[in-house]
């Protein structure tokens, strides 16, 4: 599973969407009961971007 959009070879993925907002862009995807959420941040004076990646299980099966 990629955290951006874009094909990965092999893979089936849900696009869940993705949301601009004031210095802030949010992509979603799931596959195989897990949700990967990546929130892209940038500094509002400084050349700097931040990134925050989620990844929720939402089945029983543990994953390593």
């Amino acid at each position: 599973m990629g955290a951006t959009p874009g094909p990965l070879h092999g893979r089936v993925m849900t696009a869940l969407g993705h949301r601009h907002g004031a210095g802030v862009t949010r992509f979603a995807h799931g596959a195989h009961g897990v949700t990967c959420e990546l929130a892209v941040f940038v500094h509002t004076e400084e050349p700097v971007k931040f990134t925050l990646l989620s990844l929720t299980n939402h089945t029983r099966r543990v994953r390593d």
